[in-house]
């Protein structure tokens, strides 16, 4: 909310993408008792200098990310316990879902994957193990998952051996679902670059936005998917990773990009966050779309994969 020159430094504990835990060393009630909070208030929270409130406005600022600006329930609202859903003991010929470790992080929310996995083959008859298997491209033979997980906030990079043996799996007709946990800029770009590494040939289509009537919105895989709910800071902020934020957020449609090989999709992208609305952590400055959408469309992009 305000930009908070000179403030204490604060250290955070994270679980997955949001501080969960916030210790201010220094100590801010003194601070906070020493303020003034009848003084005028700013005529806009931005390009403010150091002054007396500075103390109230890092509160607010605490406050509006620990709520992530929603209002609280009700103080006798029953809470809700998120929990991994319990890990069953995989059935012979079980498919299962592959999830790429990188040097950044490349698990920000653990519970995204293991939750939808679950719902899977209750709604949809498919087995699936309810868990994604951890691997490193150079480590395991990926071509034994016909479904690759990548996601992440920040810059990553593969070696050479990775990224030969991720092109050999996209050759091959494997299926990587990626996307930009948070709609972080960081990844967005990594992951282009990726993409421009594998695949240099200039004759050659480089990521795609999907049309409208493909399968994964079409309903061919999963639900029909028209329009899509997105989160306040896709329609408030300029994330400046692709035409098409602005695009979805002027019109409420999904967006997704595809890479396609010898005539096949391999590669479905999300510029914005689906696993954001997967776990029921809300994070607070998250460009991503609405929980009840991400399902329906993370389910769908996982029927398509693992039936093609």
């Amino acid at each position: 909310m305000y930009p908070v020159p000179g403030a204490p430094g604060l250290e955070t504990l994270r679980v997955g993408c949001r501080a969960s835990v916030i210790l201010a060393p220094q100590g801010l009630a003194d601070a906070w008792a020493a303020a003034d909070p009848g003084a005028p208030a700013p005529p806009a929270p931005l390009g403010l200098g150091p002054g007396p409130n500075d103390a109230l406005r890092l509160g607010e600022n605490l406050a509006v990310y620990a709520t992530g600006n929603e209002a609280l329930p009700d103080r006798l609202a029953e809470a809700t316990v998120l929990e991994m859903p319990a890990e069953e003991t995989p059935p012979p010929n079980v498919l299962r879902i592959g999830q790429i470790q990188h040097d950044g992080d490349w698990q920000p929310r653990p519970l995204a994957l293991p939750r939808l996995l679950e719902n899977l083959p209750r709604e949809f008859g498919v087995s699936v193990w309810n868990r994604p298997v951890p691997i490193r491209l150079t480590e395991a033979d990926p071509g034994r998952f016909p479904v690759l997980y990548l996601v992440g906030h920040y810059t990553f990079t593969f070696s050479d051996k990775e990224r030969a043996a991720l092109k050999d799996y996209l050759d091959r007709g494997g299926f990587l679902w990626a996307e930009a946990c948070c709609g972080r800029d960081a990844f967005d770009k990594a992951f282009r670059s990726l993409v421009a590494d594998l695949f240099p040939d200039p004759g050659a289509p480089g990521l795609e936005e999907l049309p409208a009537d493909h399968p994964i919105y079409s309903g061919q895989v999963g639900t029909k998917i028209d329009r899509v709910a997105y989160s306040p800071a896709v329609k408030t902020e300029s994330p400046n990773l692709d035409s098409a934020f602005a695009k979805a957020s002027a019109d409420g449609r999904p967006v997704l990009l595809g890479l396609k090989r010898n005539g096949h999709l391999v590669v479905v992208y999300s510029p914005y966050g689906i696993g954001a609305g997967l776990d029921g952590i809300r994070t607070y400055g998250a460009r991503a779309l609405e929980p009840d959408d991400a399902k329906r469309l993370a389910t769908n992009i996982l029927l398509y994969g693992l039936s093609n």
